[in-house]
């Protein structure tokens, strides 16, 4: 792994993100390849737990720690390098605990120890429902801080939307902001900080039977957790909006990917301006997976059968090839919308006749994608 250079500008940021089965995986590692073989230090990363990236690179697994991709020789003066890495919720959770705990707290980081062993603490480091969006940032923000990359490339999970992540630092700050965090370290005192006497009363009642049921431990250990963590919540919570604000600024981008059809260009429009409203670069959307163009049309060489061919092959040939002219008529049709709603050219991407499970078939589509300079040129103007 490269050195980090204390001097280094913060990298920049390219967040792929779009609906399951349009291929953005296969496009962000396309992507970071490319960048790389230009000479950019480049980390690329996924928040899907799926194999999805490992396989578009040609690897057998992918960890929480960033691996080396071997893209080949590297050009005459070509410094570029290319990492991957799959976020470990659990481990980043680990991670933060030891070194925010060990920040603000004493007695040589007893205090980190006491959390990872509190089997609260274990069960949300291990919902990745829960977890996910919130780590997802502090990974970010470890990966931004350690200044070994001129560029992160991170692929997003189908199932994770847009607004649950980018959501996270809100979220967290809202509830530092009410009384859930006083209920859940001492719910006695904090129902008996309100109301009438009656209400002070009935709710010890009620708290008292809620720990004949759950058990006094149970209700222990929430408490413990919660009072040790939440000293810890403002952190996670500057960390997290201190990536909120690298994705917020040129020339750090979203790169939506959408397929040619009339419902994935309805959600990836709607994505977009969520996106926009929040105050977010977006690129020029990426039309991937476009029908060939038929082997015979407009403008297309018709091709000449071998006078041995099978009888009705011609027909055949023919038949398909109108079925295929169909389809990029209708594609063609949905890309001229998304252009007309979104005043930008849209980014075509044919479908590739196997699927990328090697480098030379990601470099064999970062052919078609635009360079990366001009991608996120075209993002700062909103094009």
């Amino acid at each position: 792994m490269n050195v980090a250079d204390p001097g280094a500008a913060r990298p920049r940021l390219l967040v792929f993100a779009g609906e399951g089965g349009v291929g953005k995986t296969t496009l962000a590692a396309a992507t970071a390849l490319k960048a790389s073989l230009s000479g950019l230090r480049v980390a690329v990363m996924t928040i899907d737990p799926a194999p999805r990236l490992a396989d578009a690179l040609g690897l057998e697994r992918l960890g929480d720690e960033p691996l080396p991709v071997d893209t080949g020789e590297p050009g005459p003066g070509n410094t570029g390098s290319l990492h991957a890495l799959r976020l470990d919720t659990s481990g980043t959770f680990d991670r933060m605990v030891d070194r925010l705990a060990g920040d603000s707290m004493t007695a040589n980081n007893s205090a980190a120890e006491r959390i990872k062993a509190n089997p609260v603490y274990q069960a949300v480091a291990a919902s990745t429902g829960s977890s996910g969006p919130y780590m997802a940032f502090q990974r970010l923000h470890e990966l931004a801080e350690s200044k070994l990359w001129d560029l992160i490339v991170v692929d997003t999970p189908p199932a994770l939307h847009a607004e649950e992540l980018l959501s996270a630092p809100s979220r967290l700050a809202a509830l530092l902001e009410t009384r859930a965090v006083a209920l859940l370290v001492d719910p006695a005192r904090a129902a008996a900080g309100r109301g009438s006497r009656l209400a002070r009363a009935t709710a010890t009642v009620v708290l008292g039977l809620v720990e004949r049921v759950t058990g006094a431990a149970l209700l222990g250990q929430v408490s413990s957790f919660v009072t040790d963590f939440a000293r810890m919540m403002e952190n996670m919570v500057e960390r997290s909006r201190d990536v909120e604000t690298l994705l917020a600024t040129p020339p750090s981008c979203f790169v939506l990917v959408s397929r040619a059809s009339a419902a994935s260009a309805n959600a990836t429009l709607a994505l977009r301006e969520e996106l926009l409203d929040r105050g977010f670069a977006v690129a020029p959307i990426v039309a991937n997976r476009l029908t060939p163009r038929p082997a015979t049309g407009a403008g297309v060489p018709k091709i000449d059968l071998s006078a041995d061919a099978p009888p009705g092959c011609a027909q055949l040939l023919e038949r398909v090839n109108a079925e295929l002219g169909l389809l990029c008529q209708g594609e063609a049709e949905v890309t001229a919308r998304i252009e007309d709603a979104t005043h930008a050219a849209v980014l075509r991407v044919e479908d590739l006749a196997v699927e990328a499970g090697s480098l030379e078939d990601l470099a064999l589509l970062g052919l078609e994608l635009p360079d990366l300079d001009d991608l996120l040129a075209a993002a700062v103007r909103g094009e």
